[in-house]
């Protein structure tokens, strides 16, 4: 690899930085590296008023991570072939929803039925 390589450019630019300063730093940041506040980890967090700071704690050990609860949902309306709903034109029809793999749908019956009716008289 030559001397001009990816790695010499790195090491350029590093050369350019006259300094850090804590103003560059932003304030929530510098709060954690202080605390040695660390993200990846679980912390005990204890409320002592309104005017002493929180008291934290890093937890030894990690608890059970928690199954996730999904929650999805399709609502489906009346609308022009190729154009997207307007709610001053279009009616909803149909709302299907899953929570944590139960499915469940809800039908509006007047829209269903008039929808019905003019594709039996077609």
């Amino acid at each position: 690899m030559s001397e001009n390589g990816p790695s010499s450019r790195v090491t350029d630019q590093m050369e350019n930085i006259t300094g850090i300063r804590e103003y560059d730093v932003p304030y929530h940041v510098r709060v954690a590296i202080d605390l040695k506040i660390n993200v990846g980890h679980w912390y005990d967090v204890k409320g002592r008023g309104s005017t002493e700071p929180p008291e934290i704690s890093l937890v030894s050990e990690e608890p059970d991570r928690p199954e996730p609860i999904v929650l999805a949902f399709d609502i489906e309306t009346t609308k022009l072939p190729l154009k997207f709903p307007d709610r001053s034109l279009d009616s909803i029809m149909m709302i299907s929803y899953m929570i944590d793999g139960q499915v469940s749908l809800s039908l509006v019956c007047s829209v269903i039925t008039l929808l019905h009716v003019n594709f039996i008289e077609t």
